[in-house]
């Protein structure tokens, strides 16, 4: 293993050590589909734990919900400089590149961070996990619904709903990233494929239910 990810895990506890730490719940993950506008709290009703992943995490703040809520990181976000916002560079060692996440987490969330591309992000915020796809037997490069997924099933839950996950839902190529505001995507979007991998990942997963919510 190389020095960086030994150094960062001595610093953060690696999500491995929440198995079974929701077992037979409910559980909610939070994609940043255009539907996470119509949210409301009582959209969680019945749920004991919830994953959003990159920008889902401005709707869910508008909620207030009670429940433990894990904000998922895979990816760094924007690009240093671009018009979208200005973004402070990730502090630490290669291989942090100069790309950092816009949406730094908020007490009392639960931050959770992709050790190959983010691991240096907001290194001082707790509580704080971290994961590797490949400890999920997935490629480093798939995309953040994968070890979502894959960490529900590590936290023991059962039941699943799956929110925001328009491309799955609707065909819809349009995202959120301010939990008011739909916007598209480029031609390029990759939306589409992912909804293949979703669907792919689910048959072969043991939830007791899973639910798409529109």
């Amino acid at each position: 293993m190389d020095v960086w990810i030994v150094l960062v895990m001595q610093l953060t506890s690696n999500i491995s050590i929440l198995k079974s730490a929701y077992l037979g719940k409910t559980g909610a993950i939070v994609g940043s589909g255009p539907s996470i506008i119509n949210l409301i709290h009582d959209s969680f009703l019945g749920v004991d734990v919830v994953i959003t992943i990159d920008y889902a995490i401005a709707r869910i703040r508008m909620l207030n919900l009670s429940m433990p809520i894990y904000t998922m990181w895979k990816d760094h976000g924007p690009l240093k400089g671009t018009p979208d916002g200005v973004c402070n560079p990730c502090p630490g060692q290669p291989p942090c590149t100069n790309r950092c996440i816009k949406l730094s987490p908020q007490s009392p969330e639960i931050y959770v961070v992709h050790v190959h591309e983010s691991e240096h992000c907001n290194e001082q915020y707790s509580p704080r996990y971290i994961f590797d796809n490949n400890q999920f037997g997935h490629h480093w490069g798939k995309p953040s619904v994968v070890p979502s997924i894959e960490i529900m099933r590590l936290f023991g839950v059962v039941d699943l709903k799956m929110m925001g996950f328009d491309s799955i839902t609707s065909g819809s190529k349009q995202t959120c990233r301010d939990g008011l505001t739909a916007i598209s995507l480029l031609d390029g979007c990759a939306y589409p494929a992912h909804a293949l991998i979703i669907k792919d990942l689910l048959s072969r997963c043991t939830f007791k239910s899973v639910e798409f919510i529109k």
